[in-house]
């Protein structure tokens, strides 16, 4: 019997020691990177008084450069642009832009952010972390805020609520082929709110969180949400909205162009056809390299590009297959002759022309982002004909440096 016992001790011992010896940890590594992309996409029913009202979907796309206030915090400030997927003959030519806005926020090392005001990111804190290092199955808790827009009558309202977050540590995983951190996370919303037309919110969100402590980032998060708001609308009445659906969290360094792109290297490359070259003003921003087409072509009062310009085109589309990675912003521009809403109408359908024509030349839909700013950017005064004609352009960013 006695014999039987210390095998049995022995036994546990061995077995104890080798589940310890597998048990993964984790030590949160905080780094900031120099510039990376953070998207996200969010596809969610609402419902108005328990009906069915429809099903948004959103995208935004944020470019931030990173710098080092201290060895306990990094400021991370860029452009966020809030997206529509548009799909024209069967195919996706890229994004509508609805909005451009600054983001600016700060990041600690226990992952808690200071952001100003309602914008981006909208979910804070999450993930966060404790200091000292993490063992396999652990949890533990913080706070964050999430910042939802919630539409009644067609007014949309956007509001920071706080949030009570739980995170637990599960272990190694791959997401994208690429190894790291997996972590299961909750947060809530309970009936706290300091906005007077927001009576009451209800909101829970189970997440799963793909974090890369080599680059200090998470790689990818998903949050299966259902929220609920009660808003009183300037009336006696209360409106109850529902949320349920998902966000989907994308983040990854923005790689430098694969060629080291200034306005020198284009001019070299369109230098080789002169007739291209001398309708192409190029220009270098803060936020990027834009490519001015100030000659481009349309048929009178309509988005339909010339034959004789499809010439730009292809050479355009040489450059952006070469930077696959890299975020595209087409703007179009009018003169100001017509209404203003004809105005906006026409430089979006113009840059929409532009865009559709270089997916045909396999350059990705996904990279291009499209807006239309009518007459609102001159680049000259509108008094002459050859004045008007400069401001009827499509201008090609290549967002980053």
């Amino acid at each position: 019997m006695k014999k039987i016992f210390l095998l049995l001790i022995t036994f546990f011992l061995t077995f104890f020691a080798a589940v310890c010896a597998d048990a993964q940890t984790f030590a949160y590594t905080f780094k900031n990177i120099p510039t990376y992309q953070m998207s996200v996409r969010a596809n969610y029913r609402v419902y108005i008084n328990n009906r069915y009202s429809g099903l948004i979907s959103r995208e935004f796309k944020s470019i931030l450069d990173v710098k080092s206030i201290s060895e306990d915090v990094f400021s991370s400030s860029g452009t966020s642009y809030c997206l529509t997927q548009m799909i024209y003959n069967g195919k996706i030519v890229g994004y509508q832009v609805d909005d451009i806005v600054k983001t600016d926020f700060w990041t600690y090392q226990d992952g808690v952010m200071s952001v100003i005001g309602d914008n981006l990111p909208f979910m804070r804190n999450v993930p966060v972390f404790k200091k000292g290092r993490l063992t396999q199955d652990e949890v533990y808790a913080g706070i964050g805020s999430f910042v939802p827009t919630v539409e009644v009558n067609g007014k949309a309202r956007r509001y920071v609520l706080p949030t009570t977050v739980s995170m637990q540590y599960n272990g190694a995983a791959d997401i994208f082929g690429k190894k790291c951190d997996y972590f299961d996370s909750t947060f809530s919303m309970n009936n706290v709110s300091n906005y007077p037309d927001l009576k009451n919110v209800r909101g829970k969100h189970n997440l799963r969180v793909y974090f890369d402590n080599n680059m200090g980032l998470p790689v990818f998060i998903e949050d299966n949400f259902s929220d609920t708001f009660v808003i009183k609308d300037g009336s006696s009445d209360e409106v109850t909205v529902r949320h349920d659906g998902f966000y989907l969290y994308f983040y990854e360094p923005y790689r430098r162009l694969r060629i080291h792109l200034t306005a020198g290297d284009i001019q070299k490359q369109l230098d080789e056809d002169p007739k291209v070259a001398e309708h192409i003003y190029l220009r270098e921003d803060p936020d990027g390299l834009a490519i001015v087409l100030n000659d481009l072509h349309f048929s009178p009062d309509s988005a339909m590009i010339m034959p004789a310009d499809y010439k730009t085109i292809y050479a355009l589309a040489k450059i952006l297959v070469k930077n696959k990675d890299k975020m595209v912003l087409i703007t179009g521009h009018t003169a100001d002759a017509g209404t203003q809403a004809e105005q906006v109408a026409l430089s979006f359908e113009r840059a929409r022309a532009v865009a559709d024509a270089l997916v045909d030349q396999r350059v990705n839909g996904k990279q291009l982002m499209i807006d239309g700013k009518g007459a609102s950017e001159p680049v000259a005064p509108n008094d002459t004909p050859e004045n008007m004609a400069k401001n009827r352009r499509v201008e090609i960013k290549i967002l980053g440096k």
